[in-house]
């Protein structure tokens, strides 16, 4: 893998850790209200990489379960890679358990709207700590797979996130992605292509028996910085066989996010969306 010399990197200004309190977290930003029912966990997101390509919308639409739309920018669908890392989650009213639930993980995804809500779906998710891979399997019936997914910084100030799945039952699938941010952290135009695929608030699953389910979660607004990787594999994007791959993507980084999730539910076909855009 050929890298660029060395250059001067602008990163965003460490973030302290702070208790996480949903319940005081600016709302306003948000297209639709707070689900009105208690949050059931929080976690914190850290050294966060966005990767998106733009992919034919007929030919993406054709890989989604019944019930999804796909979501579009100007008539053009994405699909997007995010890898980060979490160091802890906490459940409502239990206590945060960070050598339990600190782990790493790479997600494909793409963005779908049901019921009148735009949101996420998930190909697949890998993560490098088994207890959450189960329990995602089973909350919400999501295609995740216990992988071993390693980050690592240098000195230079360049992160790689590299690894390959667990699974012995499917063909090894591996990764490895090095990227650096480049640019001062911003939070992106409203109607903007980044505020399109990042500011989303709810995701879905289709659970065995064909039910959709719609995961909210909720954050303050992202501010990114333009980045530049290099992509050496992505096995879980080749398998999804949408043809060539090799254009460059659109890079983003941002240092944290702080979330809080609620309990899936049944995403119904017309669920009421009060906008606020």
């Amino acid at each position: 893998m050929s890298m660029s010399p060395p250059i001067e990197i602008a990163t965003a200004p460490p973030i302290p850790p702070i208790r996480l309190r949903p319940a005081s977290w600016d709302s306003g930003h948000r297209p639709w209200p707070l689900p009105d029912c208690p949050w059931a966990a929080t976690l914190t997101l850290e050294d966060l990489l966005f990767l998106h390509w733009p992919i034919d919308p007929t030919l993406l639409s054709s890989t989604l379960p019944d019930g999804l739309e796909i979501d579009t920018f100007n008539g053009q669908a994405w699909l997007g890679v995010v890898l980060f890392k979490t160091q802890h989650i906490r459940a409502r009213l239990i206590r945060s358990l960070p050598s339990v639930t600190a782990y790493t993980q790479l997600s494909v995804r793409t963005y779908v709207t049901s019921g009148g809500k735009p949101g996420m779906y998930f190909f697949s998710l890998d993560a490098s700590n088994s207890l959450v891979v189960r329990a995602a399997r089973a909350v919400m019936g999501m295609n995740f797979h216990e992988a071993q997914v390693q980050a690592d910084h240098d000195a230079d100030g360049w992160l790689r996130y590299h690894g390959a799945r667990s699974s012995k039952q499917e063909p090894t699938q591996r990764f490895d992605v090095t990227c650096r941010p480049l640019g001062q952290p911003a939070l992106p135009e409203i109607g903007s292509l980044d505020h399109f695929l990042l500011e989303r608030y709810c995701l879905y699953a289709v659970s065995p028996d064909g039910v959709i389910r719609r995961g909210e979660f909720h954050h303050q607004p992202w501010q990114t910085q333009p980045a530049e990787a290099h992509i050496a594999q992505l096995g879980s994007v080749s398998e999804l066989g949408l043809g060539d791959m090799n254009q460059t993507p659109i890079v983003r980084f941002t240092p944290r996010m702080d979330l809080a999730a609620w309990l899936p539910k049944r995403a119904l076909p017309a669920d009421p969306v009060e906008s606020r855009r």
